[in-house]
């Protein structure tokens, strides 16, 4: 990380590290404690997630750079977002008003936390 960061300082471009999805990072050793205090060489690291669940005790305390309130920027919601939620919730509500069947998979993507990458839609 050091030695990309230094590379791109001498093009006259930076190194951003972006890590989504820190709300879902629950385990008992959280990747947010390998982020960087302070990034070298003009690095910028970008850090998404949602405020609910809290990140994992500690992250939060004062030597923690995501404990410090002047870094954290919340996110207004997404028209276009609630514009592609409306059918998708449309279509679980009608998988789980429907047969066994569809039930039944509706509730394995749900626990699966998703479909497989390499799922094809259609």
């Amino acid at each position: 990380m050091h030695e990309a960061a230094e590379i791109c300082r001498r093009r006259g471009e930076r190194l951003v590290l972006v890590l989504d999805g820190l709300d879902e990072d629950q385990g008992d050793h959280s990747v947010a404690w390998l982020l960087p205090a302070e990034p070298p060489a003009g690095m910028r690291v970008i850090v998404s997630g949602r405020d609910h669940p809290p990140l994992p005790e500690g992250v939060l305390d004062d030597d923690h750079p995501l404990g410090d309130d002047a870094v954290v920027r919340l996110l207004a919601g997404s028209k276009h977002a609630k514009i592609v939620k409306r059918p998708v919730v449309a279509q679980i509500d009608r998988l789980a008003a429907g047969s066994g069947l569809e039930k039944l998979l509706l509730g394995l993507v749900t626990v699966a936390r998703g479909a497989p990458a390499d799922c094809s839609a259609g």
